[in-house]
């Protein structure tokens, strides 16, 4: 039998980065337990925007910080790892 199911990961919005990349899952069936990785990850949320580890950081303030420089490279970059891992993990 093949059944459709819904399945959640987390994209960074600077990067676009998906952070299942980073494990051995292709998705996670409970958005809950996503919202857990993503913590877990050290992934900032703000609202309904999520960024990766290399993505912000804390300023001499303590204030956070989401990183603009090379977003667009990264964005590219992290297409083709997105593709990769896709690809590979079927």
């Amino acid at each position: 039998m093949i059944k459709e199911f819904i399945c959640y990961s987390a994209i960074c919005d600077n990067c676009e980065i998906d952070i299942h990349n980073e494990h051995d899952v292709g998705g996670y069936g409970d958005l809950g337990y996503v919202k857990e990785v993503i913590n877990e990850a050290n992934w900032y949320t703000d609202g309904d925007k999520h960024y990766c580890d290399d993505c912000w950081y804390y300023d001499d303030e303590d204030n956070i910080l989401i990183k603009t420089e090379n977003s667009e490279f990264s964005k590219k970059l992290n297409k083709l790892k997105n593709l990769y891992y896709e690809q590979t993990n079927k």
